[in-house]
């Protein structure tokens, strides 16, 4: 089973205030809803105790931000559907008045933020001015009193289970005992004197359950504020894990990703992930992707012009030594990711429509994600 908490997080949803006036028909689909629902929750929490709680305030920012059309079709393409499909029963409480709520949130979208969920899900590439003097720090062993607000974070945005007191002060105790012996380290980001996000890296095999070489390090979890998330804390917090890694004489780092978590995939390949396998775990597709922290990481050059110039297309054929260095495959097709990983391909970036303005013929390069792959020994 995949140690859900060890798989980087999208940053947490922020809520939106109760309005006073409902109308009473939505515009939106059930299925269309049921989609929302799925992406909203898998970005934040797969833990079904949390998923429609924090969907439904997902759903109500999505509308929001955009209008229904290209809300649903963000979404729908993306395949969330199938991160809740095992827990489809428990979708009752898409009730007509939570609906309505939503219908409401869309009719208001004129006057609506950006901030939140749409944010990081149409440009997480984007990095906001940050608000205030934000801090990253390391987590001392013998800072019982940090530790133990670090774990407290986890459990106030359900990263981690809630737990008796006792349970607490073992887990604080066993956490102190890993970052003194260098097993773990824990990173801190404060905004003066408040905690915005917290992140691990594990430095030794079989901590956190993790198998890792002596080379290699593993990127865990990391948890943002909901207010704070949209502003290029995510990416800082990567590049602290890398830090981290480095400080300790690692050359890799390594992590995991469902299939279907595009934000944290973007996220990984912008600081300099390759995508460099799949496994197959509980009925779920989980991407494998590495950093080599040796390496200048290479710049976004300018991949964006070079399909623009037809230079890099979709690649659907059967790889071979003749085929192109770089080429461009859709993340949901398994077979063609396998394909590529098997013929010494990477993949290095992740494209979404969004990333392209529409041409004279109102046209765009694709309608769904793609990740670049290239060629190992083309690099």
């Amino acid at each position: 089973m995949i140690d859900e908490k060890s798989k980087y997080r999208g940053e947490p949803l922020e809520t939106t205030e109760q309005q006073q006036t409902i109308p009473k028909k939505p515009e939106y689909s059930e299925a269309d809803l049921k989609n929302i629902a799925g992406e909203a929750g898998s970005i934040v929490s797969d833990e079904k105790t949390n998923i429609f709680r924090i969907a439904k305030q997902g759903i109500k920012k999505a509308a929001e931000g955009f209008d229904q059309q290209k809300a649903s079709s963000i979404f729908i393409q993306g395949g969330f559907a199938k991160r809740i499909k095992s827990a489809k029963d428990e979708i009752t409480w898409l009730t007509d008045d939570t609906k309505a709520e939503i219908a409401l949130a869309s009719s208001e979208k004129q006057t609506a933020t950006t901030e939140g969920l749409d944010q990081e899900l149409v440009a997480p590439e984007v990095i906001k001015e940050q608000e205030g003097d934000i801090k990253i720090s390391t987590l001392s062993p013998d800072n019982r009193a940090g530790v133990a607000a670090y774990y407290q974070f986890e459990i106030d945005n359900h990263f981690s289970d809630p737990l008796s007191e006792k349970q607490f002060n073992g887990k604080v105790a066993f956490r102190q005992t890993q970052i003194k012996n260098n097993q773990l380290q824990v990173a801190l980001a404060k905004e003066g004197d408040q905690l915005i996000a917290t992140t691990i890296v594990v430095l030794e095999n079989g901590t956190m359950g993790k198998n890792i070489k002596p080379d290699e390090a593993w990127a865990a979890g990391t948890v943002v504020l909901p207010e704070k998330r949209g502003k290029g804390i995510g990416e800082q917090m990567s590049l602290e894990q890398d830090r981290l890694a480095k400080e300790a004489g690692k050359k890799f780092i390594l992590t995991n990703i469902a299939d279907n978590n595009y934000p944290s995939m973007r996220l990984r390949m912008k600081v300099g992930y390759h995508l460099v396998g799949t496994e197959q775990k509980e009925n779920e597709v989980v991407y494998n992707y590495r950093k080599n922290l040796t390496e200048v990481s290479q710049k976004t050059a300018d991949w964006i012009e070079k399909v623009r110039q037809g230079r890099l297309k979709n690649f659907s054929g059967k790889l071979d030594e003749l085929s192109p260095n770089q080429i461009l495959i859709d993340p949901t097709n398994l077979e063609q990711v396998n394909n590529a990983l098997q013929n010494g391909y990477e993949g290095i970036f992740l494209f979404r429509p969004e990333d392209f303005s529409d041409s004279d013929l109102g046209l765009k390069p694709f309608k769904s994600n793609m990740v670049i792959f290239v060629r190992k020994n083309s690099r």
